[in-house]
């Protein structure tokens, strides 16, 4: 647990060392938006009678690298460390597709990749939303302005990973505060008029946004500033082995106090270890409005995403930082060029006073090509034409480099952006763009480690807040959607978590099946059948490949009988297995068992008569444990053989004849190995969990 004056401490420790990446921040926000001249220099440049020109070569690059990623969106999945598990899984991985299509997700994640290209950080929210919804809807991904994110500037990790804390400070007026803090009345001196860093939200998708300040809809001195915190503290944890089940667990310090006596009568040993927990406290002023555990102990449900890096001030930079430069220059270049355009004279004459008939006419008339001038009488001696303005020698080259200098700088180049050359060859322009995203690829691999690290909070979410038997939309391996209770995996925290490309957009699914389509002849050619999987990568409309999923999926259904028996042979064999390597397992816990009861035997013989009782009680209720595992595998094993001799049953089944009388015995044998196990697990004072029942059919 923390303090209010430890969250101030840190929020103004991080806003020192970050407030020149702040200002930088919102200088490259008002690029992006066309807002490319200060007051002063636009103040400046108007008194020399010139005009502050914008051309945004900013926005269209910006505009390209998020394009980027929009057609090469990823898929967070998740995959299960068992085989058998695969398909409550793929509910999970389904369940995350519904929360993010309910939340638009995929777009809060656009929204702050933008932040990050633009500023170096992009940062989204993770959230369970009893607003609108009273059994809770998830939020898997909501953008979060970077302006408001403050964090441990010491760590310079990869998507800030290693930060003890980090903090969102965010305005609330002060009837919103006041219903969801009512202790926020006890700080009404702690308004936030005097915090410059939070005037002007950003958004760099909506100009208009930007261009509003929060204070025109509610007065500052009705708004308050709470610091939402989330940190970690390295707790201490004990591991200790239940003496009933013999399950490993991992206690607090006060169960293990409960507990202590007990394990001390028992002899279990305990270790200590050290667990990271996670907590979330919201501070207003030196008010700690809460503090508490946090929803998700995975991680932060605050994540962020960072660019480039500057090591000597250990911030992080997007791709507009280089491109500030070049663009002011570029500015300032055609505003001069405009002002000498407009200033420079455009020829005209040298007249004597006395040369022309009608001074005024031949003012108008003098640019007009077929015009009549008159002149007086040796008048030609008197008039000489002016030359025209010189323009500067060498503005051809500052002009094209103004114009190189921004694409030379971003690393987008003109193939990126669609803008080629259509006289080069096709395999030229595709290199050249390959190479364009090569030099992109942190800020790529960024958003990935960003999809990871938000999908491990998103599971534990699912788990633990929406698989409570409620109603997900799903898409099933055929193609169809349907409404299925989505129900908790006590497996789920042993997912894996992979972010995969997701073909979304019709570019990325035509690219794909141009690969794909001169893979299947090869596939034919060699008897494989491609996966229907393929489907998904056609780019055609999603109601026709639905249509043609359904057919495939109907025709897979007329399976014949002997393709029936290879798959439940397969599938008796991964049982077998199964069972064998359960068998396995128990047969090992049984020696060491008894490896323990002869260390126990051995420690206790040398103790008093008191304790001899006690080794006396021990041994009967050791000897009662092993033939308790005994009869389980005993009767393991006869479920083994029984499995064979059912599967030899289908099989003869199948072929049309009878059973032999050899099986019969067979099953005869099996069941008299299940009673006699039976008859082990009752006196050893263990009944068994179920009854099995063999009936012999005889033909």
């Amino acid at each position: 647990m923390t303090t209010a004056r430890q969250v101030q401490s840190w929020y103004q420790e991080s806003k020192d060392n970050t407030s020149e990446w702040r200002t930088e921040a919102k200088d490259l926000y008002d690029l992006v938006a066309c807002r490319q001249w200060s007051a002063a220099e636009e103040a400046e440049i108007k008194e020399k009678r010139r005009i502050p020109i914008v051309m945004n070569r900013i926005a269209p690059f910006v505009d390209s690298i998020v394009g980027q990623q929009i057609n090469n969106r990823k898929e967070v999945r998740f995959l299960p460390r068992e085989t058998s598990d695969t398909k409550l899984a793929d509910m999970y991985t389904e369940a995350g597709k519904w929360a993010d299509d309910l939340c638009d997700g995929e777009d809060e994640v656009t929204d702050a990749f933008t932040d990050l290209v633009i500023t170096g950080m992009g940062w989204t929210e993770t959230r369970m939303d009893y607003n609108t919804d009273p059994d809770g809807q998830l939020i898997t991904a909501s953008r979060i302005d970077p302006i408001e994110m403050y964090w441990q500037t010491s760590d310079t990790s990869r998507n800030i990973d290693k930060s003890q804390y980090v903090i969102r400070a965010k305005k609330y007026p002060a009837e919103e505060a006041e219903s969801i803090w009512p202790n926020i009345a006890n700080v009404a001196a702690e308004y936030t008029a005097d915090d410059i860093d939070m005037r002007q939200p950003h958004d760099a998708t909506n100009a208009w946004k930007y261009e509003s300040d929060q204070s025109s809809y509610f007065p500052q001195d009705q708004m308050y500033l709470v610091l939402q915190c989330q940190y970690y503290r390295d707790v201490p944890m004990y591991r200790v082995a239940d003496p009933d089940s013999g399950q490993i667990l991992t206690v607090s310090p006060e169960r293990l106090n409960k507990m202590r006596d007990y394990l001390d009568e028992m002899g279990v040993k305990f270790i200590k270890i050290t667990m990271r927990k996670y907590f979330q406290a919201f501070v207003c002023g030196s008010e700690l409005l809460e503090d508490e555990e946090a929803a998700s102990q995975k991680g932060f449900t605050l994540k962020c995403m960072t660019g480039k890096r500057d090591r000597n001030k250990r911030q992080w930079y997007g791709v507009c930082r280089a491109l500030r430069d070049p663009q002011k220059f570029s500015n300032k270049f055609f505003s001069d060029i405009m002002f000498i355009l407009a200033t420079n004279r455009k020829g005209g004459a040298f007249v004597e006073a006395d040369a022309l008939a009608d001074p005024r006419r031949a003012e108008e008339d003098w640019a007009s090509p077929d015009a009549l001038i008159k002149l007086n009488t040796g008048g030609l001696n008197k008039v000489r034409e002016r030359d025209a303005g010189v323009f500067p020698a060498g503005l051809e080259r500052l002009m094209q480099y103004a114009i190189d200098a921004v694409p030379a700088t971003s690393g987008v180049n003109a193939e990126m952006i669609g803008a080629a050359d259509r006289n080069q060859p096709a395999i030229l322009e595709q290199t050249r763009k390959i190479s364009g995203l090569t030099i992109l690829a942190p800020l790529f691999d960024s958003l990935k480690r960003h999809q990871r690290e938000r999908g491990r909070v998103v599971l534990d979410f699912l788990n633990r807040f929406v698989a409570d038997g409620r109603a997900i939309r799903i898409m099933t391996p055929t193609g169809d959607r349907m409404s299925v209770p989505f129900m908790p995996d006590p497996q789920a925290d042993t997912y894996d978590i992979i972010v995969d490309e997701m073909p979304s957009t019709p570019n990325s699914k035509a690219e794909t099946f141009q690969v794909l389509s001169k893979m299947i002849p090869f596939m034919a050619q060699m008897g494989v059948t491609p996966p229907p999987d393929v489907l998904e990568y056609l780019p055609l409309p999603a109601t026709l490949i639905e249509k043609w999923r359904g057919e495939l999926s109907n025709k897979t259904q007329k399976a014949d009988p002997q393709q029936e028996m290879l798959q439940a042979a397969a599938q008796f064999e991964m049982m077998k297995q199964q069972a064998q390597q359960k068998e396995s397992e128990m047969k090992a816990q049984l020696e060491i068992m008894k490896l323990d009861f002869e260390k126990e035997k051995t420690a206790i013989a040398a103790q008093s008569d008191q304790q001899n009782v006690a080794l006396k009680q021990t041994q009967m209720q050791m000897d009662a444990d092993i033939k308790a595992k005994e009869a389980e595998i005993k009767a393991t094993e006869a479920e083994i053989k029984f499995m064979e001799l059912d599967l030899k049953r289908q099989e003869l089944g199948l072929k049309g004849q009878t059973m032999q009388v050899e099986s019969a015995a067979d099953l005869m044998d099996a069941q008299a190995n299940l009673m006699e196990a039976e008859a082990d697990m009752i006196e050893a004072g263990k009944p068994p969990e179920s009854e099995t029942n063999i009936t012999v059919n005889m033909t």
